[in-house]
């Protein structure tokens, strides 16, 4: 494809399908010689509006509605194009592309999809006047109107001026109205007015019947600047249209495409001495912004001489391509009457098809055995990626954030209280509503018709997000005494992720990986330079901040999640001051064993287990029970930062090192691209997802928040201490034996966060109650400021389901479920019979194995529990396998030849392993153990109690269970305690395995 033309060729097809990867492969490998600008494409069948970006090198536009649909229309440009793009989704059958010349005029593509024959005349009708209304919306001086129209013109009739003389075949009455609407909008029939034969004119084919039909058209406004409109011939996208072509005389466009062009092996010896000879040509001067960009031009050239790419497996075979030949051949033979020709024709698609879906599970089949095989299954997952779906229209929130904290907040701060990527895509308006269901334009569509509108919504989302009544960070006053040291620069650029993606600088973290030992030293001295002059670089603390999609509304901007690209180097320096804040809070026990996360010896695990096991010992001796999960909205991006230097001095952190924080905060600054627009705010508050420093930072000040609040007396009592919250970062549990104390521990923890700037949301915040009495299920829910907070009976902490009673066979069921949605994202691997049974059972244990023996180490084993497990895995393995139960195989016989472990067996062993561990640890140390110690000062009630957590190691040690309640530590005194347990595990009734 040449890179530049003084033509514009925009093209059309009615493609029959392109919302599969093998009709997309199909169409895309059909295509990739075919000389175009604009490809314009009918019945897509691709549910939904948006844009995606393929590895091919284009970028897909389409307009469809949610869910299952037959139609759907679309754009198939270069990426490269993109840029001047801007596109408008109407409806399932008409979409619009306005493409910006070099002379500041605007080119506008329609492209649609008219209703056939099965529909009535007056849907048509209804079809053109909506058409009619996009036309009108906006003016421009060029326009193409492209597509199928289910309609014949036919040559001109009398007193017609925008309907040519060359036709394939007579007017029929939806070729009147078709006349009729190109004469009442002034658009020529640009088919019309070029003279072709008739066996190259027509661009639809009913073989069954044997009809051949012009009904795909190029409406323009001015003939002038057409030079040609035809039909390729040559071309066969497996559909039963041709596609066709439409070339203006317009100025010289760029149509340079970009292919993937595969993935980057870096040439260790090579990247380190060219890297050797760029330093010792460039010298560090002491001033950091030439510095910088030193640092920059020799990391950045030294990984561009030095990196290659590998390609992938071909996603086609030769087989395969020479099918799409042949199939081309016969179309473009025109099988014509010859009755095996016909059918050869058939059956070539045919064969085609399958041979593509087959090349393509071949395809998936190689790339991940051999991700699995290295242990990479990430990068396989990166290889595997054939598209990327851009940012969704975006509509207005219909929740807005506040501008800053809550009025008590706000008014603390001030008064110094101590405790205080990618284009988004634009719709139309909709212009003129018909009471036609099938040509309605959706009603979403007219919240937006400009993608200036979409920039305002990101802009103002965010710059009230991010704005706080103190104003923007301050540099801090005075000299700043921090130096870092080469050794620490080594150790954090050593640790720097293998594949993490770069800032705006570009640098790319393997490299500093390897050049650990040559850098440390420069980069030493160039973060000691901005320490002593505390002058930062405008791109050394620059933000390219992508959104994540979290859950709930796609087009809801409050549902993405901000995640800054920070540069390499300013991540690099973080690291050291993510180290020493971290030794800083070890050796000063800055946090309590209440706050667990992001804490070395600290995991999810110990929050959970306490909360399971003192709902399980609240239950059996009659203690009432009252927990409320809070939740806040966008914690991190909401901390107020002079609260934050506020709780660094009361915890007598280093002011230096204080400074050195303010310094890279009051230099930060982030942007968004929404289209071909840089979204820039300023950053005022929040500390920053991405950012290394951030988990510590957030922990501490919100610790500072929780340790202002008077706890005295409030909270659960275990033995002679009393638990009131459990903390896992921003994951915060409050306990109490009432509701009135939990009412107001509630109210006192929101007091407490909004001054700290945090907010709690009321949507996503439950609360649950453990009692017997029966006069409690009436109480009075809990309100904060008149909003209610809603009582649950079961809420997902920290990935394991709750409920007030214990349900131990309750989580394992969530626990299967979860595991299973990881299953289907490999069950074409996992079920082919070609695959190697080791590969499969390492991808098992890679994927679906933690996600279903998570929390194990906590679970309360009953044989119900245990028979939940073990029937998940017999289905896995008969999935594997391919064996039906109908089949009648026995389960020991499978479990032979899958070689799986016991899943019981595993999830017991860990148990005990963390027992060990938990029985070694002090009461004082973790609130883990000092709940299992925990014995409540209640009565039980008449009957046999709930299985206990304790009760399985009473079994196992074949002792009563009253005996272990008090001295189940013993149990785990020696060293080999758990590995007697683990071989106690297979020999019981509860573990009976499946194997021989």
């Amino acid at each position: 494809m040449p890179t530049r033309t003084d033509r514009l060729r925009l093209c059309t097809i009615n493609v029959r399908s392109i919302a599969t990867e093998g009709r997309l492969t199909d169409f895309e490998t059909s295509v990739e010689n075919v000389k175009f600008d604009v490809m314009g494409v009918s019945e897509t069948r691709i549910s939904g509006k948006g844009r995606t970006d393929l590895a091919s090198g284009f970028s897909l536009y389409h307009s469809g509605n949610d869910g299952r649909t037959s139609r759907g229309v679309g754009f198939y440009v270069p990426s490269s194009l993109c840029r001047r793009c801007r596109c408008f989704y109407h409806s399932e059958r008409i979409i619009e592309l306005c493409i910006k010349l070099k002379d500041g005029s605007t080119l506008r593509v329609i492209q649609i999809h008219a209703p056939h024959s099965d529909f009535q005349d007056d849907e048509y009708e209804a079809f053109l006047d909506n058409l009619a209304d996009v036309i009108d919306s906006r003016k421009s001086k060029h326009l193409v109107v492209l597509g199928d129209f289910n309609a014949t013109p036919g040559p001109r009739q009398s007193e017609e001026n925008y309907i040519g003389i060359n036709a394939a075949a007579p007017r029929n009455r939806r070729g009147q109205l078709l006349a009729d609407f190109c004469e009442e909008r002034r658009l020529y029939l640009a088919n019309s007015f070029f003279k072709k034969k008739k066996q190259d004119r027509w661009t639809w084919r009913n073989d069954a019947l044997g009809l051949k039909k012009e009904i795909d058209y190029a409406l323009v406004r001015s003939l002038k600047g057409v030079t040609d409109v035809g039909v390729l011939t040559s071309v066969n996208v497996g559909s039963d249209h041709r596609m066709l072509r439409c070339k203006l005389r317009l100025d010289r466009i760029t149509r340079s495409t970009r292919r993937h062009c595969g993935f980057p092996v870096t040439d260790k010896d090579l990247l380190c001495s060219t890297a050797r000879s760029l330093l010792n040509e460039n010298v560090m001067t002491g001033d950091t912004i030439r510095d910088y960009d030193t640092l920059v031009h020799i990391i950045t050239t030294a990984t561009g001489l030095s990196t290659r790419y590998e390609q992938l497996p071909p996603r086609l075979s030769e087989r395969t391509r020479s099918l799409l030949q042949r199939r081309r051949e016969l179309r473009h033979g025109g099988t014509g009457g010859n009755t095996v020709d016909k059918v050869e024709y058939v059956e070539i698609c045919k064969l085609a098809r399958r041979s593509i879906q087959e090349d393509l599970r071949q395809r998936h089949i190689e790339i991940l055995s051999q991700a699995i095989h290295t242990g990479h299954l990430r990068f396989g997952r990166m290889q595997l990626l054939r598209s990327k779906r851009q940012l969704p229209i975006l509509k207005e929130p219909t929740t807005r954030l506040p501008h800053n904290s809550s009025e008590s907040g706000r008014k603390n701060l001030n008064q110094g209280d101590p405790i205080a990527s990618t284009p988004l895509l634009i719709p139309s308006p909709n212009l003129c509503p018909n009471p036609s269901n099938s040509m309605n334009l959706s009603s979403s569509n007219a919240e937006s018709d400009s993608e200036d509108q979409t920039v305002r919504i990101v802009k103002s989302f965010y710059s009230n997000l991010y704005r706080s009544p103190s104003g923007p960070p301050a540099v801090p006053l005075g000299e700043i005494h921090l130096q870092v040291h080469i050794n620490e620069v080594q150790a954090a650029l050593i640790t720097c992720k293998p594949r993490s993606a770069p800032g705006c600088d570009r640098i790319s973290s393997p490299s500093l990986r390897i050049l650990s030992e040559i850098l440390a030293s420069p980069i030493a001295q160039f973060f000691n330079d901005i320490m002593r002059t505390k002058t930062v670089p405008p791109g050394f603390a620059f933000a390219n901040t992508i959104l994540l999609y979290k859950s709930g509304d796609p087009t809801n901007v409050t549902n993405y999640r901000p995640i800054s690209l920070l540069s390499t180097l300013y991540k690099v320096l973080t690291k050291v001051f993510t180290r020493r804040l971290r030794n800083t809070i070890e050796e000063k026990s800055i946090l309590p064993p209440e706050q667990a996360g992001f804490r070395k010896s600290f995991s999810t695990i110990d929050h959970i287990h306490t909360l399971n096991i003192i709902s399980e010992k609240c239950h059996e001796f009659n203690v009432q029970l009252c927990a409320a999960f809070i939740d806040f909205k966008k914690a991190f991006d909401s901390v107020e930062l002079p609260m934050l230097w506020r709780a660094l001095e009361s915890f007598e952190m280093d002011p230096n090192m204080i400074k050195a924080v303010q310094l890279l905060y009051a230099n930060s600054r982030a942007a968004i691209k929404v289209g071909n627009q840089m979204v820039n705010f300023d950053l005022q508050k929040g500390v920053r997802q991405g950012d290394s420093m951030s988990p510590v930072l957030f922990t501490i000040v919100l610790q500072y928040a929780l340790n202002s609040i008077n706890w005295q007396g409030k909270g659960l009592r275990l033995g002679n201490k009393i638990l009131s919250y459990l903390a896992y970062a921003d994951d915060i549990v409050l306990l109490a034996q009432n509701f009135e104390d939990l009412q107001g521990m509630t109210e006192m923890l929101h007091q407490a966060a909004a001054q700290v700037g945090l907010q709690i949301n009321f949507t996503k915040t439950k609360w649950m109650r453990l009692s017997n009495e029966i006069h409690t299920e009436t109480q009075v829910p809990i309100a904060i400021d008149e909003k209610v907070i809603e009582r649950a009976n079961h809420f997902v902490y920290l990935g394991q389901k709750l409920s007030f009673p214990r349900n131990p066979v309750d989580e394992i069921r969530h626990r299967i479920q979860t595991a299973r949605s990881a299953y289907f994202k490999y069950r074409l691997f996992l079920r082919q019979p070609r695959v190697e049974m080791r590969l499969k059972r390492k991808l098992i244990n890679m994927c679906i194995l933690p996600s279903l023996l998570y929390g194990c180490e906590t679970w309360v084993w009953t044989k119900e529990a245990a028979l939940s497990l073990r029937a998940a895995q017999r289905r896995l393995e008969r999935a594997i396998l391919g064996v039906r139960l109908s089949d009648r195989i026995r389960s020991k016989v499978l479990r032979r030849r899958t070689g799986f472990k016991d899943w019981v067996v595993i999830a017991l062993q860990r148990k005990w392993k963390y027992a060990a561990r938990l029985a070694r640890r002090s009461p004082e140390s973790t609130w883990a153990r000092a709940a299992t110690d925990w014995l409540p000062h209640g009565r039980r009630s008449v009957g046999r109690p709930r299985t206990r957590w304790l009760d399985d190691f009473a079994r196992f040690a074949g002792v009563r269970s009253k005996d272990v309640v008090e001295r189940w530590t013993d149990l785990f005194n020696s060293a080999d305690s758990s590995r007697f347990f683990a071989r106690k595990t297979r020999n019981t009734l509860l573990c009976l395995c499946d194997k021989e």
